[in-house]
């Protein structure tokens, strides 16, 4: 690899690593499209859609790793969330990645869209009794711990199929219909989708579409962003929070469909 090559890499790693620990996510919905349209883009070496999902879930491991460290003493981290969701999560996502090693390219880009697409619509319907959330966290929080799983199990099976971590579909869920609060939504995630990447990873490597050098890239590249991402995170407004994440997965979305389509007009 040329040193245009590890620049491009590393810094799309810092990028979506950073929103990793800003947001509370795994970084996917930011790294799946930057490794898709930029390495082309700028004329370096370019990954397939299978081999870009393996990437990004060590990705997803690395900074969901060290955001879960960042956000390990917050008041809004719900244990009985975390081990609701982690395990239905974990499951799902080894399923789902070793799944991908027999899909296509296009079937797993497709999939991201549609995922993307469904997360938007989640995050944007409206909460009853209005956005108004309380400054100081819970002392309980009741939610539908069946549900929680089934649901789990799904976003680690879609997530483990495309290489995310799936927080960008599972924070919706946790927002729009288990209705927790968005920093405890937010804190809990890091460790659920953490937990969900291991099984994503054990998953991709059994597949055999991992890049070793690019891994090891964007994994370094994530230990400096998602501390970043998660201290400038810990300090924002929560509502901020919220349109920042819709803004990102919209435009990501938007993006992977516009290449679609494009594709099947050309073809």
């Amino acid at each position: 690899m040329t040193p245009v090559d590890v620049a491009v890499y590393v810094m799309i790693g810092l990028i979506g690593s950073f929103c990793s620990g800003l947001l509370g996510v795994g970084g996917a919905i930011v790294t799946y499209p930057l490794l898709y349209f930029v390495p082309p883009f700028v004329g370096t070496y370019a990954m397939t859609p299978n081999e870009i999902s393996a990437v990004t879930m060590f990705q997803v491991f690395a900074a969901t790793g060290v955001g879960m460290m960042m956000y390990r003493k917050s008041p809004w981290l719900n244990r009985a969330v975390v081990l609701s969701i982690g395990g239905g999560m974990t499951v799902g996502s080894l399923v789902g990645s070793l799944l991908s090693g027999y899909m296509p390219g296009i079937a797993i880009h497709m999939l991201y869209g549609c995922m993307a697409l469904l997360a938007v619509v989640l995050m944007l319907k409206k909460r009853p009794g209005g956005v108004h959330e309380s400054a100081t966290p819970p002392a309980y929080i009741a939610f539908n711990r069946p549900l929680a799983i089934l649901l789990a199990v799904v976003v680690g099976l879609l997530s483990g199929i495309v290489g995310a971590g799936g927080s960008f579909l599972l924070i919706p869920i946790m927002l729009g219909i288990l209705r927790l609060p968005t920093r405890t939504a937010i804190a809990s995630s890091l460790i659920v989708v953490f937990l969900s990447s291991i099984g994503g990873v054990i998953g991709k490597t059994a597949g055999g579409h991992v890049h070793v050098t690019l891994t090891a890239l964007l994994m370094l590249a994530s230990l400096l962003g998602s501390m970043l991402g998660a201290r400038v995170g810990q300090r924002m407004n929560v509502q901020l929070l919220r349109l920042v994440l819709v803004a990102i997965i919209l435009c990501s979305a938007l993006n992977i469909w516009g290449e679609l389509i494009w594709t099947w007009i050309h073809a």
